[in-house]
């Protein structure tokens, strides 16, 4: 078994992680089959490469990152199905010049997702599930100088309703006994909603994302070592205010990402690290220039 951790308006972007540190990045799309488990993970994503396009644009005044801290607790429920909770808390930090920096902290909208097993052999699994964030997240920070409500992007959450459908693929003994394939699908959509105070709707675009990669597996004394490399390719479509497009918002990404996990018995833990290799922003955005991610977990068996 392996366990798989996983301003105004008008500027709002996707890009910048509006409402969090994205979640579909941390969410467990793995089914959970004959036990329990829970786990604790952190994201760090800085955003300091400024772009317009597809052009790096190497002097700005901006500073930004977001760190979130993601519970997770999930359970098989029968058959080939199993559920899970993410509760997520998270940071925020925004800075112009060096002044007037803007920050905040609170929880965002917690997911729920229904994983189903479709077939599992000695080499083979694959598993397809569906979520739901709940609108319980806190969305009327404000500015603790002046008391102004923060903008959107600057909030914990965006505290609407969100879908999630996901599903994954892994292959063991791929090219070697050790080595392991694995592939992530993730689409992200929803609902339209209301800033608090104001008149505006405002909606993310929806997002798509694949996470692609391979593992290897070995043993040191007791523990499971399993090194992984990946590739994360990501899609946002434009975001929306009052069903108008906003110009800045949305693009195309492509991130390297690196992961190293142990197993020990029932306890599991990982530290990782994501840089992007290629992007495209539709128009100025601020965008992430490292991520780091690392966590610890749990399983237990009902056998």
């Amino acid at each position: 078994w392996i366990f798989l951790v996983f301003s105004s308006i008008e500027i709002v972007a996707q890009s910048c992680c509006t409402g969090g540190p994205p979640m579909a990045n941390n969410l467990n799309t793995y089914a959970i089959i004959n036990g329990f488990s829970a786990s604790l993970n952190y994201d760090y994503n800085e955003m300091n490469d400024f772009l317009n396009d597809d052009e790096l644009i190497d002097s700005h005044p901006f500073k930004r990152y977001s760190s979130g801290y993601f519970l997770s607790i999930g359970s098989s429920i029968g058959g080939n199905f199993s559920a899970n909770l993410t509760i997520p808390y998270v940071v925020h930090f925004r800075s112009v010049n060096d002044q007037n920096p803007l920050n905040s902290s609170g929880f965002s909208d917690p997911v729920v997702i229904l994983n189903y097993q479709l077939g599992a052999n000695t080499k083979n699994s694959f598993s397809f599930g569906v979520g739901l964030g709940v609108p319980l997240g806190e969305n009327k920070e404000k500015d603790n100088t002046f008391g102004f409500l923060l903008p959107f992007d600057m909030q914990p959450a965006l505290r609407t309703w969100t879908f999630y459908v996901t599903s994954r693929y892994q292959r063991q003994s791929f090219i070697s006994d050790n080595m392991y394939f694995f592939t992530n699908l993730i689409y992200q959509n929803q609902v339209p909603t209301k800033r608090p105070g104001s008149g505006q709707q405002f909606k993310l675009g929806a997002e798509y994302q694949n996470y692609s990669g391979f593992g290897y597996n070995f043993f040191l004394f007791s523990a499971m070592i399993s090194p992984q490399i990946a590739l994360r390719v990501k899609y946002t479509d434009f975001d929306m205010v009052n069903t108008i497009e906003v110009n800045n918002s949305g693009g195309f990404w492509v991130f390297n990402s690196a992961l190293l996990q142990f197993q020990y018995k029932k306890f599991t833990s990982f530290v990782g690290m994501e840089v992007p290799i290629y992007r495209v922003t539709n128009g100025s955005q601020l965008t992430t220039s490292l991520r780091l991610r690392g966590g610890f977990g749990l399983f237990l068996s009902y056998k």
